[in-house]
């Protein structure tokens, strides 16, 4: 709902004036038809997470928002296929290329944002399917590649990323996921504690875009609940999480919940130290319950 909402034009900012909106553009397609949704706030409740969508209102939110559809002003109602339209003259999405990968709100709403929801609780058995290899990757990807070279490619691509101040992508959280969630409760533990690193990384880069569609805290608490539950039950997992801050004893709550906070204070470099602080800074969530 809140992407929906961004999409909607740039004057619509909350759930009443979605609804507003919204009927206006039903009543633009379809006249006779009678569009009531500002009256009985049947988007609000959506919005606040108090009713899930139907499967009836998912079809409706498809009509107005397909692939590649977003609207350009408030009274806009019949909308803009960003896959027409030159890259800088898109208004609020200039410079934004993800604007034309949008799938359309159905698809959104089943697989998430470059299907993350796949990534998170799609089959164990599918999970390198859901992203091809890419150029970025140089080929390192799937379940037949190195799981130390799509790592240390995945590593190398997130932290340059922030270094650098380039934006990461949703893309770039769900091969994190992938790789955290192949690697979860097996035997590579270090590989694993270098995974789950990577999940915090990409979601820290991500955490504006995830707090702009309202999800960010909910998927940072499902995921530190994850990690705390393996370094809390296996005893090797937690030497290796150990060792990555220097064989000394830490709080283990506080490293699944954010480990930039604890590895920060195990840094001697000056620019370590440095990328740490920014990365605890911006890793920071509300627990949401799971």
């Amino acid at each position: 709902m809140n992407e929906v909402m961004r999409r909607s034009g740039s004057v619509v900012i909350n759930s009443n004036q979605f609804s507003r909106w919204f009927d206006r553009a039903m009543r633009d397609r379809h006249p006779h038809v009678a569009w009531e949704t500002e009256f009985s706030r049947k988007w609000q409740k959506n919005v606040h997470g108090k009713v899930g969508l139907s499967g009836e209102s998912v079809e409706l939110l498809h009509e107005l928002f397909p692939k590649g559809r977003y609207y350009s002003r408030a009274q806009d109602f019949k909308g803009v296929d960003a896959s027409s339209v030159l890259l800088s003259t898109q208004g609020p999405y200039r410079r934004n290329t993800e604007v034309s990968l949008w799938p359309g709100a159905k698809e959104y709403f089943h697989e998430g944002p470059s299907s993350l929801w796949k990534a998170l609780w799609g089959p164990k058995d599918e999970l390198w399917d859901i992203y091809p290899g890419a150029e970025n990757f140089e080929g390192l990807w799937g379940e037949h590649a190195l799981i130390d070279e799509v790592l240390t490619n995945l590593e190398m691509k997130l932290f340059s990323s922030m270094d650098s101040d380039t934006a990461l992508c949703y893309e770039d959280l769900g091969r994190s996921i992938v790789v955290y969630r192949t690697l979860y409760d097996g035997n590579l533990c270090r590989d694993c504690v270098r995974a789950y690193i990577c999940v915090r990384l990409a979601l820290a880069g991500m955490a504006p875009s995830l707090k702009g569609v309202g999800i960010y805290d909910l998927l940072s608490t499902h995921l530190a609940y994850l990690e705390y539950e393996q370094v809390r039950l296996n005893h090797h997992y937690q030497l290796e999480v150990e060792f990555l801050c220097g064989n000394k004893e830490i709080d283990l709550y506080q490293y699944a919940m954010n480990p930039f906070a604890v590895l920060v204070d195990f840094q001697t470099v000056p620019r370590f130290i440095g990328r740490y602080e920014y990365l605890d800074a911006l890793a920071g969530f509300r627990h949401q319950s799971v």
